[in-house]
């Protein structure tokens, strides 16, 4: 297998643990073909999810240009977009710009409009944080300036007093904590995947060093 199948192939991973989900099934995401007539509030959505599984040719049939009315509902363009055609902007944020925002260290997707309906700012579970704190948008790099000053003052003590630690956290936490505990460089983190509900059994010794890990 080459390394391009090999990414390939970990990348569309989490699709394989769906109940009747195969690698043949993927392969026909890969050779489908998929007409999105109007890239607005469900088109733009529905376009990064399309891209997100695979889909691999995504047809975008739409004349208008984007203006102001379409930032609050629409969560591909943003404000440098305004006036362009809607296809043709589309079609710059394809499939490697989406995995690009996903799991690249530092490149965070176009901000959201503090309008939108799904902004966190909406939801009722930030209200006690200042609104300045809630990031418009963010990459792992913001997730891993939150995760290892955490993992240093909490985590660190613990381990050298010889405890135990079983850490369940969300995948980009884990991502960012294995980033620094594996010593991932900023390129390789973009195809490094975690599996779902798979432990990752890390050993150190007394200086913190690791001296194996694997999955169980």
């Amino acid at each position: 297998m080459t390394e391009s199948h090999k990414i390939k192939s970990l990348r569309y991973s989490r699709h394989l643990r769906l109940d009747g989900f195969t690698q043949q099934s993927q392969k026909k995401l890969n050779a489908a073909s998929v007409l999105i007539v109007g890239i607005g509030g469900l088109g733009t959505t529905a376009s990064l999810y399309l891209a997100n599984s695979g889909i691999g040719r995504i047809i975008v049939n739409d004349y208008d240009s984007i203006d102001l009315t379409n930032l609050p509902r629409q969560i591909l363009f943003n404000s440098d977009d305004l006036g362009n055609n809607k296809a043709e902007t589309a079609k710059k944020y394809g499939e490697n710009q989406v995995h690009m925002w996903r799991r690249s260290f530092d490149i965070a997707p176009p901000p959201m409009s503090k309008n939108h309906p799904l902004h966190p700012l909406h939801n009722k579970a930030y209200t006690t944080i200042p609104s300045d704190k809630i990031p418009k948008s963010e990459s792992l790099k913001n997730t891993f300036e939150r995760v290892i000053p955490y993992y240093e003052k909490k985590i660190v003590p613990l381990l050298l007093s010889k405890k135990n630690i079983l850490i369940s956290a969300h995948g980009n936490s884990l991502r960012a904590l294995c980033k620094k505990l594996l010593n991932i460089s900023n390129n390789k983190i973009v195809n490094f995947e975690i599996p779902t509900g798979n432990p990752l059994v890390i050993t150190i010794d007394g200086k913190l060093e690791i001296k194996k890990y694997k999955y169980l």
